[in-house]
């Protein structure tokens, strides 16, 4: 069961390299408005599909990583082409339904988020930001 979950996990993968092959941050440029805009509705779709998997289903088929390098390049096309930006877009909305098991959580301590670093200089930022925030002791966890 792990290995064929390993096999759907790396075929649906490279599925996602091969739609979004050539497709980096900055290639736009020689790109026309439809195309872009293309590309815009192919991420959408492709990370409506994760939220799907990871909050309903609970069976993520890919990384955080690779969900958030997804995420991030849809976050910069929206913010270069604001006019392809629509309400039902995943950069406008917060995940989707989570099962019916997860019960609602109160925390004494806010639960604050990296906001997905990749770089040191993200970690070292957001470091900061706690410690600017909080006169206590900050205790960081690594699981």
């Amino acid at each position: 069961m792990i290995i064929l979950r390993f096999l759907c996990i790396l075929l649906y993968t490279i599925n996602i390299q091969l739609i979004f092959k050539g497709l980096s941050i900055g290639m736009e440029q020689s790109k026309s408005k439809k195309e872009i805009e293309n590309e815009i509705n192919k991420l959408r779709e492709v990370i409506r599909k994760h939220n799907y998997q990871y909050y309903v289903l609970d069976e993520p088929v890919i990384s955080d990583y690779e969900y958030d390098k997804l995420l991030k390049r849809l976050i910069a096309l929206d913010q270069k082409y604001p006019e392809f930006i629509s309400p039902d877009s995943p950069t406008q909305r917060v995940g989707a339904k989570p099962l019916e098991e997860f019960k609602t959580a109160r925390h004494l301590v806010p639960m604050l988020s990296l906001s997905n670093a990749f770089s040191d200089k993200e970690l070292l930022d957001f470091d900061q930001r706690i410690k600017k925030n909080y006169s206590q002791p900050i205790v960081f966890l690594v699981f």
